[in-house]
């Protein structure tokens, strides 16, 4: 069904320090091992004394690279509200990926943390748990869940291609929850097609320039957008 799809997502949502606590959840801990290990090259390279050899004068110099990435954006028109279910749809029966944003959203409705993780890939499902166990987390993220989605309603907004992956963006909008700003909070969940049917999945880099700024206004203005990021 994916096939042939040649693209890529962008964010930038800016959110209170509150309503992102609240959305803690789409944080899958994907670079947690690689934080670790960076910090043990550092403690080694402090131990380590490098030779002096002569070298000469420095010369600056610099290279740019550029990136395009093609998006495929499509609008839900209008928003689909996401209707709470009263148990879960199985997997075997998931043939839509709305059917899993729907489960995903009705699962953290519902405080049910087990279903929560059923609307996950293994990979993400295992690096959660274990992340949340650790951490002793379990039972916090329910509180959250609770407090940005009650009095709240849920729909989706944006439907986005990006090579085997689709993003569909959900929002939450609330006139009494004092968490969700008046304009709704946005937030982008991954799908690919995992364990023969559509899951939520950590693959896609949070921190690709495309999924960060999926909502760019350019987009709608330009068409395009163009991000500059120095290195120094």
């Amino acid at each position: 069904m994916m096939k042939g799809m040649n693209i890529n997502i962008y964010r930038n949502i800016q959110l209170k320090t509150t309503v992102t606590a609240c959305a803690v959840f789409l944080l899958f801990f994907t670079f947690q091992n690689v934080a670790m290990a960076w910090a043990d090259t550092l403690a080694e390279d402090k131990n380590f004394n490098w030779p002096d050899f002569d070298r000469s004068a420095p010369l600056k110099r610099e290279f740019t690279v550029v990136k395009h990435y093609n998006l495929v954006i499509r609008e839900f028109s209008p928003p689909v509200v996401i209707e709470q279910l009263t148990t879960p749809i199985i997997l075997d029966k998931v043939l839509y990926p709305e059917q899993t944003i729907r489960n995903h959203i009705s699962a953290m409705r519902a405080g049910d943390y087990d279903w929560w993780l059923s609307s996950m890939d293994k990979i993400a499902r295992e690096a959660v748990q274990a992340a949340d166990e650790k951490n002793n987390f379990v039972e916090k993220r329910k509180e959250q869940w609770t407090a940005i989605m009650e009095g709240s309603v849920a729909t989706m907004e944006r439907w986005i291609e990006t090579g085997r992956y689709l993003i569909i963006t959900v929002r939450l909008h609330s006139t009494n929850n004092k968490n969700i700003p008046s304009e709704g909070i946005e937030i982008p969940l991954v799908l690919d097609v995992r364990e023969g049917t559509w899951l939520i999945t950590s693959k896609l880099r949070t921190d690709d320039p495309v999924y960060q700024n999926f909502n760019h206004p350019d987009f709608k203005e330009k068409g395009e957008v163009v991000i500059k990021r120095t290195i120094k």
